[in-house]
């Protein structure tokens, strides 16, 4: 993938592609012809594996400053997604050797400007700056907030009730 952009500038761009993977089994008879004029052959058999990968394409999100994750202001009107077709590739491994087949057929390159889309690796402005490199208590259900405090000084009121009683206990038992 290739796109020309502008310093400071950044894109999302996402590849998609149909992968399909099976395996086959295979018979044949592999013959062996030797320099002194004989041959030998001998059956094989294995199961061969082979992955495709066809119709791959791209698609590219808008383009956006990284100092601010705003969008790039352009001049022509945001269009679909820009898609570029027709490229496949296919890997054939088999259980006893292995043969690699590789073929790219070019396809349409159309410098078709980026599309404001949902996307799920579109990358969206930050609410705001934070310098703290702290997490933010949103008050969700382990929040901080509004919970009463459960430390030191809770166990130290309970302790001081229970000694003002058992004193007050003791006096009157005194008297």
């Amino acid at each position: 993938v290739e796109i020309y952009l502008e310093p400071g500038t950044g894109v999302n761009v996402t590849v998609r592609a149909n992968y399909t993977e099976y395996e086959v089994p295979y018979v044949g008879q592999l013959v062996s012809y030797y320099e002194d004029g004989q041959s030998t052959s001998r059956e094989i058999n294995g199961i061969r594996k082979e992955e495709t990968i066809k119709d791959i394409w791209t698609e590219f999100g808008p383009i956006y400053f990284l100092s601010n994750m705003s969008i790039v202001p352009t001049t022509v009107a945001p269009t679909t997604t820009t898609t570029t077709r027709g490229t496949t590739g296919t890997i054939m491994s088999s259980t006893s050797g292995s043969t690699t087949s590789i073929t790219h057929a070019a396809g349409d390159n159309n410098n078709v400007p980026p599309s404001i889309q949902d996307d799920e690796n579109m990358i969206l402005p930050s609410r705001e700056k934070d310098t703290s490199s702290m997490q933010n208590d949103d008050g969700g259900p382990l929040s901080l907030k509004n919970k009463e405090d459960s430390s030191a000084a809770n166990i130290l009121t309970s302790t001081l009730s229970i000694s003002i009683v058992a004193l007050l206990v003791n006096l009157y038992r005194i008297t």
